[in-house]
């Protein structure tokens, strides 16, 4: 607690000696959006505000802002695009993924530096005024009206622009520059109301500016010359990789931008998607989501033009490895937004699989599998709506509903859910959300579902900390834990050897011959009894759960909430409470800690990341609630992340709770860390790097063969369980525009005979975007 202590004033001291770094940001017409970095929320901006280190600032088509940088230095930005500010040292960074900045820079200078990152290249200012855009090609151009800009690549190739000329990326991926025209010197002038160190140049191959004064002329050699309102820009994205709020690449590519928004799950607002330390990402929910991120990212951000995905690899199929071959494009339109989804599977014969395509036997499937998901809206947005994938849900700080996701079998598994979202409603700030997890399973008799309303009792108050008290319930259930039987296979052969056993024709010799063939009739007929009886069962269950936030401080700089939560199961079986918490966020550190106390068979955040592929086991039969120990149990849980000067980002959480019975314990711990963009910058072709770590029921017993041999105790910290999950992911850019991604997933089972043997996820998919 003394460093702790120590490190928040630290940091205070530094905020208020003017170190920490905010900006005065001003919005030149209409009303922008502001995600906080530290609080992980965010707010309309209209005139002005203060923009910190790490926030992002949105910007609408023919919007505009003003950031003061330094004491006479300002930055021009317009939109349509997203901008975020980073320090590393004393040098300042500015990413931005489109639209168009200005930076006129005038002593005194603050900063050692000031660096634009935009699309994969550097500009590093030198005294100057400047101007940056993308083309139509997605290549960055400057215009340098005073000074000069170094403008570098991320194949080490560098070029010095100076005054009057603009730089820019050839056909064949080199830097060049040439003279600006006259008039397009005068129209960024006019603009930024500067006056040009040179405004004498003018070549016969210089293209000539748009008349229109409120446009930034692009000049490429032997280009015609476009301006910002022909152009059309790309899309708005909040990664969840590595913090990145602008990424525009599909699946979550490594990006500029160095600022890890990572906090504990408080009031949702994600995409998730999770959406998720994404990622190239084209649309929310990439191909290779088979595990959700441990970290929670800001809301996801959607494009405003159609947004083409063609991918071809390997995948896993009912535990076969096929050929995947699909074609998806996410079409906008207005705040709606669909992404269609034509995919083909050619099966480990060699064969084109009618998977998808059966209408006859399977329609509502095979229609299912055509649309990834339908949305309206953003989760922060007053209304929500998204039908069809879903990642990293959170409810409230999640004691009940922690990160759940229906892509954990993802593209083998397509399970259509919904989650509905009403925010911040009324004067008492009433948000209500909802989750169904998977449609289809209703014909089973099944459905996990959840729900969660909260308000805010005292938000028109003028008292700090007090109106910013927010008080939820949450509700959760799994009408029918058993439902996944209804899908079950029997073994092969044991209907027809339950046909045989029944005439009478099992005689000695037969089945004799069947034990030589590795067969055991008597346990395979058993497990067909146990399989219809599952198919037969119908066993609900649910949880009702409440939580209380309260702010203490929040500054760009600082955030320290104090909450409380408690959850029981409907049957009145167990319940837990998790208070007091306390959640953290200091600058690039985030970090929470809570008692919590567990009586009865109750497990927090029991609907997690896993949960419907735990919810009920085949070998032997059992659902999760089974292995719930019925028991009083005390302890900690806690979670800490930090980006590490945006070279690496790293979270993980532990829990330590100890029983009074039999030394009964549930310790759990998961881990992941992500390659920054400072590394990612500077190695050619690699795109994404990420390992991540999940193991619960750490310490539990278990009984089944492994090795080889029969054991029965109690396991190690990272020994391989049927709760261990581990793998990583990996990118590497194989062309402009095509990536190659690797996802696998380590996970285990126990078969029928009791070994523990390995179920893997494997994707390999080159993701092609356009």
């Amino acid at each position: 607690m003394k460093k702790v202590a120590l490190l928040i004033s630290a940091v205070l001291v530094t905020y208020t000696t003017g170190l920490a770094q905010s900006f005065g940001l001003n919005i030149d017409n209409g009303e922008a959006k502001l995600w906080r970095f530290v609080s992980d929320e965010r707010e309309q901006v209209e005139e002005s505000s203060v923009m910190a280190v790490g926030d992002s600032l949105f910007l609408d088509s023919e919007q505009s802002a003003t950031i003061n940088l330094e004491e006479n230095t300002r930055l021009l930005f317009r939109g349509k695009g997203a901008l975020s500010l980073s320090i590393d040292n004393s040098s300042l960074s500015v990413h931005f993924d489109e639209g168009q900045i200005l930076i006129d820079r005038n002593s005194p200078e603050k900063f050692s530096d000031i660096v634009i990152h935009h699309k994969g290249y550097d500009f590093t200012l030198e005294g100057t005024a400047v101007a940056i855009r993308s083309t139509r090609q997605g290549k960055p151009t400057a215009a340098v009206i005073r000074g000069s800009v170094q403008m570098s690549s991320q194949s080490g190739e560098s070029l010095t622009i100076l005054a009057g000329q603009f730089g820019a990326v050839d056909e064949s991926g080199s830097l060049s520059s040439g003279d600006l025209s006259e008039r397009a010197i005068q129209s960024l002038e006019s603009w930024a109301g500067l006056e040009a160190e040179s405004t004498e140049k003018e070549v016969a191959d210089a293209i000539e500016a748009d008349e229109t004064e409120e446009s930034f002329t692009e000049q490429l050699p032997e280009t015609q010359d476009l301006t910002v309102d022909e152009q059309e820009t790309e899309t708005e994205n909040i990664a969840e990789a590595d913090g990145s709020a602008l990424d525009v690449a599909e699946d979550q590519p490594a990006s500029t931008d160095p600022v890890q928004p990572v906090s504990v799950p408080a009031e949702q607002s994600d995409d998730t998607e999770p959406q998720q330390p994404t990622e190239e990402k084209t649309a929310e929910e990439p191909e290779t989501e088979t595990v959700a991120a441990v970290t929670t990212a800001p809301p996801q951000a959607y494009s405003s033009s159609p947004n083409w995905e063609f991918g071809a690899g390997i995948v896993t199929v009912d535990g076969q490895q096929w050929t995947r071959l699909n074609l998806g494009v996410d079409v906008p339109i207005w705040k709606f937004g669909v992404f269609f989804d034509l995919e083909f599977f050619i099966d480990e014969k060699g064969d084109f699989s009618d998977k998808g395509w059966n209408f006859k036997d399977n329609w509502a499937e095979a229609l299912a599998r055509k649309v990834r998901y339908v949305r309206f809206g953003s989760e922060e947005d007053p209304l929500f709506v998204k039908f069809g994938a879903l990642s990293n849900v959170t409810f409230g700080y999640g004691f009940v509903v922690d990160r759940f996701t229906n892509m954990l079998r993802y593209p083998d598994q397509r399970l259509p859910g919904l989650q509905l979202y009403v925010n911040d409603v009324s004067k008492f700030g009433i948000t209500a959300q909802t989750l169904v997890a998977d449609f289809l399973d209703f014909r089973n008799d099944g459905g996990v579902m959840a729900g969660r309303l909260a308000f805010r009792p005292f938000k028109t108050s003028q008292t700090p900390i007090v109106n910013g008290i927010s008080i939820g319930a949450t509700y959760a259930t799994d009408r029918n834990m058993y439902a996944p039987a209804r899908e079950w296979k029997a073994e092969k052969g044991a209907e027809d050897l339950e046909k045989i056993i029944e005439s009478g024709e099992l005689t000695e010799n037969v089945r004799e011959f069947m034990e030589n063939r590795g067969i055991n009739p008597d346990k395979m007929i058993a497990d067909l009894e146990t399989l219809r009886d599952a198919q037969k069962r119908t066993e609900s269950f649910s949880i009702i759960g409440g939580d209380i936030g309260i702010p203490l401080i929040r500054n760009p700089l600082l955030s320290l909430d104090l909450y409380a939560q408690g959850a029981t199961r409907q049957d009145r079986k167990g319940w837990g409470i998790g208070a007091p918490g306390i959640s953290l966020n200091v600058w690039r550190l985030w970090a929470s800690l809570e008692y919590r106390r567990v009586q009865g068979k109750f497990q927090p955040g029991h609907f997690d990341t896993y949960y419907l592929e735990e919810r009920l086991r085949r070998d032997p039969l059992s659902t999760k609630v089974d292995h719930l120990k019925d028991d009083t149990l005390n302890g900690v849980f806690g979670r800490m992340g930090f980006n590490i000067a945006n070279v690496l980002v790293v979270d993980g959480a532990y829990q330590y709770m100890i029983g009074k019975k039999d030394d009964n314990k549930d310790q759990r711990f998961e881990a992941s860390a992500t390659i920054g963009s400072m590394i990612m910058e500077r190695i050619p072709k690699l795109n994404r790097a990420e390992a991540y770590y999940q193991k619960t029921r750490i310490g539990s017993d278990f009984r089944y063969n492994r090795d080889g041999e029969r054991r029965s105790g109690n396991d190690s910290f990272f020994s391989k369980t049927p709760y261990t999950y581990y793998g990583y992911r990996t990118g590497f850019e194989i062309a402009e525009g095509a990536s190659l991604v690797l996802d696998y997933r380590y996970g285990f089972k126990v078969d029928q005979d009791q070994n523990l043997v390995s179920d893997n996820h494997v994707s390999i998919l080159t993701a092609i975007t356009f």
